[in-house]
């Protein structure tokens, strides 16, 4: 009769509910053979009922003062849940039993309202061995619920950070276990709650160095974007490695943002406010990012003199690539009034490096 799919503890509400519906209908006499009746102890009926008393007198003394809006079943699993964090349990389809804390192993007893369709995580009032362990009482939980009632008993583990371009934020896989059982696996949260440092490493260089911030929508991003174009392309011409330092960009960078920003979020509220005073604090000059190269444009010419055409020149410093070094555009159209002879010249500001080339190359 007061069977509750899910839910062992809710049939001992509605047994409580047809027994204040009861009480009231009959009178003690009748009352106590109705007991009889229906198979209850009259003697711990009576206990139940002094008890429930005796726990509205001590919410009294404190103040509480008891809702009127009837508990839902999750509502009232969630109050159990809390004394009972060490019999909860997770079905193992495998050996259809299921795994407690420490690593126990119980089923649900055979009279329990959710043994022919068990779920997937429960909590059991009792666990009793006899033949095997048993649980007693039962009811479907969620891992959730466990992990927020348990907060002070679970354990967290982490996985290696990695770059959320579209979140703005470094992210890691959290895992989280109460007493050995997996309520969390593979969760993906923010670094800054693991290691606020790195993580606030890990936004400067590729958020703001790198540029890898799809959120990102902020002006000084696109100027400083457009300044490493520049200066790659000056890298390119006068064929340097260390021209654009990657290093030299982050400390910039760590030198001005707050020390509180870990996450495109953060750096957001934290911009909005220091703008205000300092609107070019965060962009790039030449000297910050070339560390105040001085270069010498003088012989590495954009354009090359042949008779009367003047033709394109680009450069790329790649070694092994097949357009390596620079680059002459003939147009189709002219093609056929270009000759070989002076094009074994290179641009001024590389013949010095040919020529050392040519002269290393030579017999010893």
């Amino acid at each position: 009769r007061f069977r509750v799919p899910g839910s062992d503890p809710l049939a001992l509400v509605e047994l409580w509910r047809h027994l204040a519906d009861q009480r009231r209908e009959l009178s003690s006499n009748q009352f106590r053979k109705r007991c009889r009746a229906e198979f209850l102890n009259y003697l711990r009926v009576r206990e139940w009922q002094d008890l429930e008393r005796q726990l509205r007198a001590a919410l009294r003394s404190v103040d509480i003062v008891a809702g009127t809006t009837p508990a839902s079943a999750d509502q009232v699993h969630r109050a159990l849940l809390s004394g009972l964090l060490s019999h909860i349990g997770m079905r193992d389809d495998e050996a259809r039993d299921y795994r407690g804390a420490r690593q126990v192993r119980f089923e649900l007893v055979r009279s329990s309202a959710l043994a022919r369709t068990p779920p997937r995580w429960v909590m059991a009032a009792e666990l009793v061995e006899t033949d095997r362990l048993w649980g007693r009482t039962a009811a479907t939980i969620r891992p959730e619920w466990a992990e927020a009632l348990g907060g002070h008993l679970v354990k967290r583990s982490y996985g290696d950070p990695e770059w959320d371009p579209r979140a703005g934020r470094a992210v890691t896989a959290e895992r989280v276990t109460l007493y050995g059982l997996p309520l969390v696996s593979g969760r993906r949260v923010g670094y800054e709650r693991v290691d606020p440092d790195e993580a606030r490493d890990l936004f400067l260089a590729h958020a703001l160095v790198a540029g890898a911030w799809e959120g990102g929508r902020h002006r000084f991003l696109e100027d400083n974007a457009a300044l490493r174009d520049e200066v790659e392309r000056m890298a390119d011409r006068v064929r340097s490695w260390d021209l654009l330092d990657e290093e030299v960009l982050f400390r910039f960078y760590d030198e001005r943002v707050g020390a509180d920003v870990v996450s495109g979020g953060h750096f957001d509220r934290w911009w909005k406010r220091a703008r205000r005073d300092h609107p070019n604090l965060l962009t790039l000059t030449w000297d910050d990012v070339a560390r105040g190269a001085d270069l010498d444009l003088d012989g590495l010419p954009d354009t090359w003199t042949h008779d009367d055409l003047v033709l394109p020149l680009t450069y790329r410093f790649e070694p092994g690539a097949d357009d390596d070094g620079v680059t002459v555009h003939v147009p189709l159209a002219v093609l056929n009034r270009v000759a070989d002879a002076g094009f074994d010249w290179h641009v001024p500001g590389h013949r010095r490096e040919q020529a050392e080339a040519l002269l290393r190359a030579l017999p010893k």
